[in-house]
């Protein structure tokens, strides 16, 4: 079957608590409920709103300004779109890795067939062969079949069967699934199940097709399995806010973060798979789960003007202390460059308490490449502000 630094405050009321995240009790203060003080001008009620309304019509940022670091002048070019999401607001999302020995897998009881548990604890390294690398602390709880041969469909002999899921492209035809569940139908079986099992804020993201592999033949190179079905659904579940907005950033697009870091983070990519067939949930998968202990709607935001004052300061202030050079663009021989500028979200971690996160609104100022048409992924010279207050977020201390 198959680092150095204190987070830089530019805000005058004490902040702080902003950072205490996740796992927290009742107290704690992510100012949600007035607006801040810069320490360069005082935020308005008309310059913080509660929803995102206030950056629908955001023109492109494009400015040239200097900077000086070691007595050098340095030319800063902003050139990018304003993204924001689609939603009417944000929210801090606070979230706890789960203790495998208190963890209640109770749930298992309802699946189709008698199931065996085993969960897998892993720590990668990441970003090897470069000068410093990341370990990544990783979490699998797998729940599968005992005898899964009870679900395999008449199409496919019992003997060396197997099963896999398999996303299609959009668009991909793939044959008649035999499954007695629509796509829709399995999908809300399966919502119902994870959230029965106690992992909340975690929506369908992509479904795929159970397939049935039997009766292998010929050799290694040229062999084939000539007996094929399609019977029921994948159904992979990511991490979502309650308006809909996406939490799935992974800390892989943060490419000069994995290099300068010598810590150690529970890894970013989290998502559940459920396998749903005739007789209902066949299978299980966590990748790296987590469980939601609160969620808080953002009532205040810094305006944009508001932040594009803080990110002039920062760099003109602080620019060796938050600017992460690259070797693809030396700022020694050119023009520092930020092609992107988004809204969104990113997950900081409670340094009180071990696997205790939280998700909060920040913007993302940062380099991105274009191959062949294509914005990549990959993240270059990050810099993250606290959407909320300004803060600067210390990148070294996260990774």
């Amino acid at each position: 079957m198959k680092k150095r630094n204190t987070t830089k405050l530019f805000v005058t009321v004490v902040a702080a608590s902003i950072f205490l995240t996740g796992c927290q009790s009742a107290d704690v203060d992510y100012n949600l409920n007035e607006s801040q003080e810069e320490g360069r001008g005082t935020e308005t009620e008309q310059d913080s709103l509660s929803t995102l309304a206030q950056f629908s019509n955001l023109e492109p940022w494009n400015e040239l300004f200097t900077v000086e670091n070691d007595g050098k002048e340095i030319p800063v070019q902003i050139e990018s779109e304003i993204q924001v999401p689609k939603t009417d607001h944000l929210s801090v999302i606070e979230v706890k890795v789960p203790e495998i020995e208190e963890e209640d897998f109770s749930y298992t009881e309802k699946m189709a067939f008698p199931v065996e548990k085993r969960v897998t604890t892993e720590l990668d390294r990441v970003g090897e062969g470069v000068e410093l690398t990341l370990l990544e602390k990783q979490l699998f709880i797998y729940v599968y079949p005992t005898d899964f041969t009870q679900a395999i469909p008449e199409e496919v002999t019992v003997e060396g069967a197997l099963y896999d899921a398999y996303y299609p492209d959009e668009g991909e035809e793939l044959g008649e699934n035999l499954c007695k569940y629509s796509r829709t139908e399995a999908e809300e079986l399966a919502q119902k199940f994870i959230e029965e099992s106690g992992f909340t804020g975690y929506q369908p993201n992509k479904t795929g097709e159970l397939h049935w592999l039997g009766d292998y033949e010929g050799d290694e190179i040229q062999g084939h399995y000539n007996q094929k079905a399609i019977d029921g659904y994948v159904i992979r579940f990511e991490l979502e806010d309650e308006a809909g907005n996406k939490l799935d950033v992974s800390q892989h697009d943060y490419d000069d973060l994995i290099r300068i870091s010598t810590g150690t983070m529970y890894d970013w990519d989290s998502y559940i798979e459920v396998y749903v067939v005739d007789e209902g949930i066949m299978e299980i998968q966590f990748c790296n789960p987590v469980h939601v202990v609160e969620t808080s709607s953002v009532v205040n935001l810094l305006s944009f003007g508001s932040v594009q004052k803080i990110f002039r300061a920062a760099l003109q202030e602080d620019f060796a202390d938050i600017y992460l050079p690259n070797e693809k663009f030396n700022w020694t021989k050119r023009t520092v460059l930020f092609n992107s500028v988004e809204l969104t979200y990113f997950r900081i971690r409670d340094k009180e308490k071990e696997g205790c996160y939280s998700y909060i609104p920040v913007w993302l100022f940062c380099r991105r490449e274009k191959l062949g048409g294509e914005v990549e992924k990959v993240i270059y010279t990050p810099i993250l502000i606290n959407a909320m207050d300004g803060t600067i977020i210390n990148l070294r201390e996260e990774f």
